[in-house]
């Protein structure tokens, strides 16, 4: 089965993303300079995460490739997982026989987004267990990074706390400035994709 490839969100928007990132990650790891309170900090972190997730669906919402997928995907009546070349050529064959410019000679079953063959969409069977292994994957890989980042994230908070003791000033802030540079530096690829992509299609 060949698969469609999710359109590129544009540049700006991973910018905004990326920047939001950023701002986060410092103010979340220069917190304890600032705030010696461990309830107070416990406190602002959740509003932060509960804020930067709003941003993030509000974005996602409002983001051109979003709002593209989601009518595609109502357009066609096909899940996701099951989105193909062909149905994406069917979507856009029945809007042009809506506007009168279908060819009238189009093979059945060719071009309409009704009908698809097994070679282009897999059994059920099939697509639910690779839905049900993607999602074990991806919960696995989301657990697996959240002890990692607690494990790292209390190394980091005691090593400071150490250099705070022997009167290093505002360790916290100095390493929250290296993750927000490298969070910034993981995002570059990515803009620069998206930047190409879009210079590309004009």
């Amino acid at each position: 089965m060949t698969t469609i490839d999710a359109p590129q969100p544009d540049s700006r928007s991973v910018i905004r993303t990326t920047a939001a990132t950023t701002a986060f990650v410092v103010g979340w790891y220069a917190l304890p300079d600032y705030v010696r309170s461990k309830t107070a900090r416990t406190v602002l972190k959740t509003a932060g995460l509960a804020a930067f997730a709003a941003l993030g669906i509000r974005d996602m919402r409002h983001d051109d490739t979003w709002q593209k997928t989601v009518a595609t995907v109502r357009g066609t009546g096909t899940p996701p997982w099951k989105l193909t070349d062909q149905t994406f050529d069917g979507s856009r064959a029945s809007q042009a026989a809506s506007d009168g410019t279908q060819a009238s000679d189009a093979p059945a079953g060719e071009g309409t987004g009704t009908q698809t063959t097994p070679s282009t969409v897999a059994p059920d069977g099939m697509d639910r267990t690779t839905q049900v292994a993607a999602l074990a994957g991806a919960g696995l890989v989301l657990v697996g990074s959240s002890v990692l980042t607690v494990v790292v994230e209390k190394k980091v908070f005691h090593r400071n706390e150490a250099r705070a003791t022997r009167g290093v000033r505002l360790p916290h802030t100095r390493s929250a400035l290296l993750f927000g540079a490298l969070t910034a530096l993981v995002a570059v690829p990515d803009v620069l994709h998206s930047r190409a992509a879009e210079s590309a299609q004009r």
